[in-house]
C-alpha cells in the first residue's frame, strides 16, 4: 500500500513539476498518536468511499461530511 501510494506521489510531482522527470525515490512520512477521551473519533476499516468522501469535504474546509453525518 505504501509503495502503490509512494508512486502516485511521485507521479503527481512530476505532473505538477514540483520534482524532476526520472525520480525513482521519495518520502513516507508515518505518525503515531494517542486518542483522548475527549475528542470524537471515527476510524475506517477501509480506504472506501466513505473514506474518500471524508478526506475530501476536509480538505475543503467546509462543513464535514463523515460516517453519514454533516458537522459544522
Amino acid at each position: 500500500m505504501q509503495e502503490s501510494f509512494l508512486r502516485t506521489s511521485i507521479a503527481q510531482a512530476i505532473t505538477t513539476r514540483t520534482i524532476e522527470e526520472g525520480q525513482k525515490y521519495g518520502y513516507i512520512s508515518t505518525f503515531e498518536f494517542k486518542l483522548s477521551e475527549n475528542l470524537k473519533t471515527h476510524i475506517f476499516e477501509n480506504a472506501d468511499v466513505d473514506w474518500l468522501h471524508c478526506i475530501a469535504v476536509h480538505r475543503k474546509k467546509t462543513k464535514l461530511w463523515c460516517n453519514g453525518g454533516i458537522y459544522s
